[in-house]
């Protein structure tokens, strides 16, 4: 079942983008950042405390009137809840996802799939763990974005992802199994970078229609 699920979310996320990024050329949609704090809920067979925290980095686009893409990464970790047991579980994500937007407007809800890579880590010390793998992961989820402004806002969602772990050794399990964790991410600043780039270009096609202009005096 688990299997199921990553597979229809990596078909969806890559249907999605895939249509998109031919639709609606002449939309002229922003680039923005979303850099923010995280909290996570690991899968109970990884024997973890109930949330741990972490951070994130994404970069976004507006494709169209209804859809975004954001490429990022994030880190979360969370202490182990096994007696006589140290260490902490980590994982890497490195992803795109697909989002669809149902408005334009400053309260902007959305839903979202996406694809990418995971590094877990069970850093446990039980003899005998080795605990790291790198797997394919997928994710779905639904949040929103609001606009303080033209060019800063907030980003808040929710997401269920799903890896691979290696939990080779009592207690934890007998091989590498598909985990959930459920993620919780606040965005602590959603800033438009379009306007900024597009004033750049228009200072420097200024500058060269000057420069154009006095080379033709100069020729005189």
């Amino acid at each position: 079942m688990k299997k199921n699920i990553m597979g229809l979310a990596v078909a969806g996320v890559l249907a999605a983008i895939a249509f998109n990024a031919s639709a609606e050329e002449a939309y002229e949609g922003s680039w923005y950042a979303v850099p923010g704090v995280s909290i996570v809920h690991p899968d109970s067979d990884l024997e973890t405390d109930n949330t741990g925290g972490g951070g994130f980095l994404r970069l976004g686009k507006e494709l169209s009137e209804h859809w975004d893409v954001q490429l990022g990464g994030g880190y979360t970790r969370t202490n182990n809840d096994l007696d006589g047991v140290s260490g902490k579980y980590k994982q890497t994500l490195l992803g795109v996802d697909a989002l669809y937007m149902f408005s334009r407007e400053k309260f902007r809800p959305f839903l979202l799939a996406g694809v990418g890579a995971a590094r877990n880590n069970v850093d446990y010390n039980i003899p005998g763990l080795d605990g790291k793998n790198t797997s394919l992961m997928a994710n779905v989820g639904a949040g929103f974005q609001y606009l303080i402004t033209d060019t800063f806002g907030l980003q808040a969602d929710i997401r269920e992802i799903w890896s691979r772990a290696d939990l080779d050794q009592a207690p934890l399990g007998s091989g590498k199994e598909t985990i959930p964790s459920s993620i919780l991410a606040l965005s602590s600043a959603l800033a438009h970078l379009s306007q900024q780039w597009q004033l750049q270009s228009l200072c420097l096609s200024r500058l060269q229609n000057q420069l154009k202009w006095l080379s033709q005096h100069l020729r005189q």
